[in-house]
């Protein structure tokens, strides 16, 4: 019979340790763990009675270091686990214990966990005695869940979180695990830990017979204080300043000095103004936008968004200021400036070749994929275009200006908002302002064929023909004469044909006029990176007319 792994619990539950759930198979294993609750990563899912690959799981319950057959000292945990099944048998690998109750009171066979009836989570020995409890009762518990994350959570009737196994860590910070002020992170069986600490993260180890810390890692502190340490999706550990996550804060000052007195100009938008700058010996490029209201509004989303996230394909935020009537975002500065200056006749230096363009299409679709897939919720960016693509000394690519963008939960397939972006990038499903992430592939297609063809796709300085590149895009496609797009400047790109017009395949399928036809980034990033092929079944009608009328009216971005 099909056993499904569970990811919650209700109140009254009692989980016994002992073979009658779901532990791992092999009386040889050197650990042993039995199953409470578990969520696998992603999408991927497991039951017993079903054969598939290993699945890595995060999972709650009883794990004992030591042969299966013999162990007898197990502390109710939280681990990593790889889990696949064979028919009606279920193997378990290399568990890695992230957070635990009890490291110091292990217990015996036949101990239990209970969700009592009054919302408090329990630990006891085989004996009876009391181990360790959350000390939730009177608190309006009414059920448990393991999250995605690994984090062990009590929910109150309101589904709001009363307990979080986050809040009292171990060892272990897993992704996107905060340390807040004041906690440690304490090594096993030894007197070392890790103390976030005001204004300072302080390293304690066993080695020296001092009080002080052995390492202090000191930082400036400012009215905001130090918030916390997180260990990122790159595997790096950040301290971080102000409320929420937030880059450091600046005075208006601090950046009217920076920046010369905003007398050095590098470039200009919609939403306002960027300066080039200098905070210490870090050269930074500063946003100042104009217009308190619609500027508000882009502010907030800019630092909500992009101040809490890092990837190499993302522009890094590195402060900001919000000071009476003053906006301003710093950034991590980008000496190559942005694409369009690159693709564009009136902007080009040089035309790129094969290579530095191919760079740049993948930088994009990865920093893409990581907003779609890989954030604790999708991030529509809804305003991709050459200018919001910048690049650093060595042509990497970083998605940039994120004042448009909407966050969109994991249990939404579609949002409703108004029309944003800019006219000549905007998908088709616009029109009836229901949308999703799908948007920013369209837009992504768009600029696909604007870097392979070296020009705008809306182009009024050209003859009427040729004003729309996706309407000759459509011809060509039809006719068979792709080639006949390419970029008349570019040096090489004939010599690299089959990859231009695989690529150019890639950019129709995402400019396909349904949205469900289009493929997520994270397959986009698959083809570019050569394992998995362009979808061939193409529709090669890519024209709204509807659209196409509507992005005649105007070229300017919407908000």
């Amino acid at each position: 019979m099909t056993k499904s792994f569970l990811a919650n619990a209700e109140l009254g539950t009692i989980w016994k340790n002992n073979p009658s759930i779901l532990h791992n198979g092999f009386p040889d294993d050197n650990f042993s763990v039995r199953l409470i609750l578990s969520h696998p990563y992603g999408t991927a899912r497991i039951s017993v009675g079903s054969s598939v690959d290993s699945v890595p799981l995060f999972a709650c319950g009883f794990f004992c270091a030591g042969l299966t057959a013999t162990c007898n000292a197990y502390i109710f945990s939280i681990f990593i686990v790889n889990a696949f099944s064979i028919g009606a048998v279920l193997y378990l690998e290399s568990p890695q214990v992230v957070w635990s109750a009890n490291h110091d009171r292990p217990v015996k066979e036949n101990a239990t966990v209970q969700l009592t009836e009054l919302g408090d989570l329990v630990l006891y020995d085989a004996d009876g005695t009391l181990v360790w409890s959350t000390n939730t009762t009177g608190k309006s518990v009414v059920g448990m869940n393991l999250t995605g994350s690994g984090n062990l959570v009590l929910l109150d009737h309101r589904n709001m979180e009363v307990w979080r196994s986050s809040d009292h860590p171990t060892n272990t910070l897993v992704t996107g695990q905060v340390l807040h002020l004041g906690q440690k992170l304490i090594a096993t069986n030894t007197s070392a830990y890790i103390a976030l600490k005001n204004g300072s993260l302080e390293v304690f180890t066993s080695f020296r017979g001092t009080d002080g810390p052995d390492y202090l890692i000191q930082f400036p502190m400012n009215a905001y204080g130090l918030e916390f340490v997180r260990l990122d999706w790159d595997g790096h550990l950040r301290l971080y300043q102000g409320g929420n996550g937030l880059p450091k804060r600046f005075c208006f000052e601090s950046l009217k000095s920076a920046t010369g007195d905003f007398s050095r100009r590098i470039g200009v938008g919609g939403s306002g103004s960027v300066f080039e700058g200098h905070i210490g010996d870090k050269q930074v490029a500063v946003k100042r936008l104009d217009g308190i209201n619609q500027g508000e509004m882009e502010f907030l989303m800019e630092v909500q968004t992009v101040g809490s996230i890092n990837h190499i394909h993302l522009v890094n935020l590195v402060g900001f200021c919000a000071e009476k009537s003053h906006r301003l975002l710093v950034y991590e500065y980008m000496p190559n400036g942005s694409l369009d200056k690159w693709i564009f006749v009136k902007h080009q230096v040089g035309p790129l070749d094969w290579k530095t363009r191919l760079k740049i299409i993948t930088g994009v679709a990865r920093g893409l994929a990581y907003l779609h897939s890989d954030c604790r919720q999708t991030i529509a960016h809804l305003d991709i275009k050459p200018q919001n693509i910048l690049l650093d000394e060595m042509f990497a690519a970083k998605v940039s200006d994120f004042g448009l963008a909407k966050l969109i939960d994991r249990e939404q397939s579609t949002i409703m908002t108004r029309l944003r972006g800019t006219l000549g990038y905007l998908a088709p499903e616009w029109l009836t302002s229901i949308i999703t992430e799908k948007v920013d592939v369209y837009s992504f297609g768009i600029v696909i064929m604007e870097i392979l063809c070296g020009r705008r796709n809306l182009d009024y300085s050209q003859p009427e023909e040729s004003q729309h590149l996706i309407s000759m895009l459509q011809e060509k496609a039809k006719g068979n004469q792709l080639m006949n797009l390419i970029d008349p400047r570019s040096t090489d790109m004939e010599f690299h044909i089959d990859e231009v017009l695989r690529t150019m395949n890639l950019a129709m399928w995402c400019l396909q006029v349904d949205s469900n036809r289009r493929p997520s980034m994270s397959m986009v990033v698959k083809i570019l990176e050569g394992t998995m092929s362009v979808e061939t079944e193409l529709d090669l009608d890519l024209v709204n007319i509807d659209l196409m009328m509507a992005n005649r009216t105007s070229n300017n971005t919407l908000g």
